[in-house]
C-alpha cells in the first residue's frame, strides 16, 4: 500500500513471514512488525506449514487425529502432509524408503535377495533372486 506524499510501500516478503517490509527509495529495510514464530503442533496452519492437526487432547476441526508419524496420520509432526518419501508406509504406497511392510523377496515369490523401494514408493525387485 502506498502512503500519500511518501515513497513508502508495504511489501510481503517470505523472510518476514507475511509481515510488511518498508521500502524507501527502492531500498528494503526491516520488517515493520514481528510476531511469534509459527509453531508446528498448535493446531493452526501458519506460514509454510502444509497442515497442522495439533498435538493436544483433541484435534482441531477438519482433522481426524493429531499430527503423527504413524501410518495414515492426517498430518506429520513436521506439519507436512503424508507423502511418498517420508519413510512412513501409508495406503496406497507399496513401500516408503526402508519401510517395506511385511514384504520380502521371498514373500513376493523370489528365492532371496534384497527388496528395495523406489522413489515412487513402489517395490523394486531388481535385487531379488530367481531360480
Amino acid at each position: 500500500m502506498r502512503t500519500t506524499g511518501h515513497l513508502l510501500w508495504r511489501l510481503p516478503l517470505p523472510a518476514c513471514r507475511g509481515a510488511p517490509v518498508v521500502a524507501v527509495f527502492g531500498l528494503l529495510s526491516c520488517c515493520l512488525t514481528s510476531g511469534p514464530e509459527p509453531e508446528c503442533g498448535n493446531g493452526v496452519v501458519e506460514f509454510d506449514e502444509q497442515c497442522d492437526c495439533g498435538s493436544g487432547a483433541s484435534p482441531p476441526p477438519g482433522c481426524s487425529d493429531n499430527n503423527g508419524d504413524t501410518p495414515d496420520a492426517p498430518c506429520r509432526t513436521d506439519c507436512r502432509l503424508p507423502r511418498c518419501g517420508d519413510f512412513i508406509l501409508d495406503a496406497p504406497e507399496s513401500c516408503d524408503g526402508s519401510s517395506l511392510g511385511a514384504q520380502t523377496c521371498e514373500t513376493l515369490g523370489f528365492v532371496g535377495g534384497d527388496l528395495a523401494c523406489d522413489t515412487t514408493c513402489e517395490v523394486d525387485t531388481t535385487g531379488c533372486l530367481s531360480l
